[in-house]
């Protein structure tokens, strides 16, 4: 448990660090571009890891999944120092005191709130649909649960054509728009008592979800040109993570004592109460 506490803290940095590198060391007229590669990335690190870590779960045992994982570690190691070197070059001390101006722009903020919502809720879903397959099916296996995110795949695929779907949609205010029907689509589509509804239901929220993060991740750190990224990423990601720790755990109260619909009544709420924040933030 304390390895996990120390792990929770040090990866939100090092995500921080890797997202403002993305942001620093591009063009100003490729910041979106890189911070999308950067999701697209990341999304395909976490897809990889989960279905490896599923497989030789299945066919061998937990343990030399977390073997493999270390290994990996071991690999990325090399790539920091490469990393670390380019870092130096566009590296600058983070001033906290320009914190109260960075939260005091209002697109900044709700846009904090915002993703605080949103991952909330895909976290939350993510975390409790592998509970309502086993309520449909009556069965679940390591190996199952890991193929389950395989909507993760649709998520590094919208991540790397995200600015071809913003262009389609006319604006980034529509893109996420999209994204946030497809939320509430996700959620509402488990209430089928099918596996299938279920299993898809996990490919539109991936869809809808890594849209949403990836235009809004972009659409921040190009808004932001003036001012400290470094610090808005700071609190874009710990906002993200905030709402996605609170979300596995939380809403499984309401599961646990009552049933899936009242589950789906809450995430209803939290998906509305989300609505709110896309408007402040792109409706203006």
């Amino acid at each position: 448990l304390l390895g996990r506490f120390i792990q929770g803290l040090l990866l939100p940095g090092l995500f921080t660090c890797l997202m403002t590198l993305a942001g620093r060391t591009s063009p100003f007229d490729s910041i979106k571009r890189a911070i999308n590669f950067y999701v697209c990335f990341s999304i395909l690190g976490g897809f990889s890891g989960r279905i490896l870590s599923g497989l030789f779960s299945y066919f061998f045992s937990w343990n030399t999944a977390f073997y493999l994982l270390s290994f990996l570690l071991l690999i990325q190691w090399f790539y920091f120092l490469s990393i670390n070197k380019q870092s130096r070059k566009s590296s600058q001390l983070i001033q906290v005191a320009n914190l109260s101006s960075v939260i005091k722009s209002k697109t900044n903020a709700d846009s904090f709130i915002y993703i605080f919502l949103v991952f909330f809720l895909f976290a939350s879903l993510l975390n409790f649909i592998p509970f309502r397959i086993v309520e449909i099916t009556g069965e679940l296996n390591e190996f199952t649960i890991s193929f389950i995110y395989l909507g993760y795949l649709v998520g590094a695929f919208i991540a790397f054509k995200c600015e071809s779907i913003t262009r389609f949609m006319g604006s980034e205010g529509r893109a996420v728009l999209l994204a946030q029907i497809l939320l509430l689509l996700a959620s509402i589509s488990t209430l089928l008592d099918l596996y299938l509804a279920s299993f898809i239901a996990i490919f539109i929220l991936c869809f809808g979800f890594f849209l949403l993060h990836s235009v809004l991740s972009a659409f921040l750190n190009f808004q932001n040109e003036n001012a400290d990224r470094s610090l808005v990423n700071s609190m874009y990601i710990s906002s993200y993570y905030l709402g996605g720790s609170i979300g596995t755990f939380l809403p499984g109260f309401i599961y646990s004592n009552y049933d899936w619909n009242a589950y789906i009544v809450f995430i209803s709420m939290i998906w509305f109460l989300s609505l709110i924040f896309y408007l402040k933030v792109f409706q203006k």
